[in-house]
């Protein structure tokens, strides 16, 4: 872990010159489905420690199955020749740095049978970005019954095939012919020159994001630039939360996740 934080994510860069990266501001959430309530995810924390220490208590700790520090630096190095300024590099930063990882760290748990069964990992996860060659909706759609997930009609799968999310974790039930595909979370790329890491830290609080945001009513002026700084850190982040969020619903899901690739944004439909 200290070695990826010093070799690869330190790296990660950010275009300064406004002429060199993409033009254009967070995508317009209009017409979207949105959550009436932004709330902190309380036991979060406490959920990944109770999986962090499962995975050491059952995973063989001695055992050498990950790159090493050499090929670290050299995505490190990779990663630091291509700032981030467009989609496109962020894509590239992305799927490098964390989606490869991931997919490569689940197949060798897969192996270690106490684990396989305690997080019933089947033949792990792949990451697309189309929803195609699933096997059904996530079970989601049939467990939960909140007032704000899209019943299932004749047409849902076409509706599936016509998300466009940036990304889409895909679980396989085994290696065989019959293995089911079944999305288990949505990702939302949005470049950290857009949305920063400050906007994210002072725009994410709880709020009624319909009377907070949608329907407010005054906009701060540049006589006060902290309260105009402010007003726009919560736009950008709920107009970006409620793209995923989006997304989330019309999966059918519960999970999703939102990423400028310096910051990550871990949501859970309730």
């Amino acid at each position: 872990m200290a070695a990826c934080h010093a070799s690869v994510f330190s790296r990660f860069a950010i275009e300064t010159d406004p002429n060199l990266t993409s033009r254009g501001s967070i995508t317009n959430p209009r017409d979207k489905w949105y959550p009436k309530n932004l709330r902190p995810w309380p036991d979060f924390l406490a959920q990944q420690k109770f999986i962090f220490g499962t995975l050491y208590d059952a995973f063989p700790t001695e055992s050498r199955v990950f790159k090493n520090r050499n090929f670290l630096a050299g995505l490190g190095s990779r990663i630091s020749q291509r700032p981030i300024a467009d989609k496109k590099t962020l894509e590239y930063f992305l799927h490098n740095s964390m989606e490869d990882p991931v997919k490569a760290i689940i197949q060798q748990l897969k192996q270690v049978e106490e684990v396989s069964r305690a997080f019933q990992i089947g033949d792990g996860v792949v990451f697309e970005n189309h929803p195609h060659a699933l096997s059904d909706v996530a079970e989601e759609v049939v467990d939960r019954e909140t007032p704000s997930t899209l019943p299932r009609t004749p047409n849902h799968r076409r509706d599936l095939n016509q998300l466009q999310p940036d990304q889409i974790c895909i679980y396989r039930s085994d290696n065989t012919l019959s293995s089911r595909r079944t999305m288990v979370y949505v990702s939302k790329y949005k470049p950290p020159y857009k949305l920063t890491a400050l906007h994210l830290r002072l725009g994410l609080r709880a709020m009624d994001i319909y009377k907070e945001v949608i329907n407010q009513r005054t906009v701060p002026t540049s006589v006060d630039p902290d309260a105009r700084f402010q007003y726009h850190a919560e736009k950008l982040t709920a107009s970006a939360i409620t793209q995923t969020y989006h997304y989330i619903i019309k999966s059918g899901l519960k999970y999703g996740l939102l990423t400028t690739g310096e910051a990550i944004v871990f949501l859970k439909v309730n």
